[in-house]
């Protein structure tokens, strides 16, 4: 089950800290959530890699 809220940023400049940010692949009937990180501020995000653990992206 996938929420039904939230809210679409279009430009990477109106994600504020704390925000989540979703990625989403689409099927040919589902978008489905594959990763989900939080955005730190300052070009700053964290997230974790099965391949590479918990780690921040700059």
């Amino acid at each position: 089950m996938l929420a039904q809220s939230g809210t679409l940023i279009a430009n990477k400049s109106s994600l504020k800290p704390g925000d989540l940010v979703a990625f989403a692949k689409t099927t040919n009937e589902n978008k489905l959530v594959t990763h989900i990180g939080i955005y730190f501020g300052n070009n700053l995000f964290l997230h974790s890699s099965s391949s590479k653990g918990l780690y921040i992206l700059a």
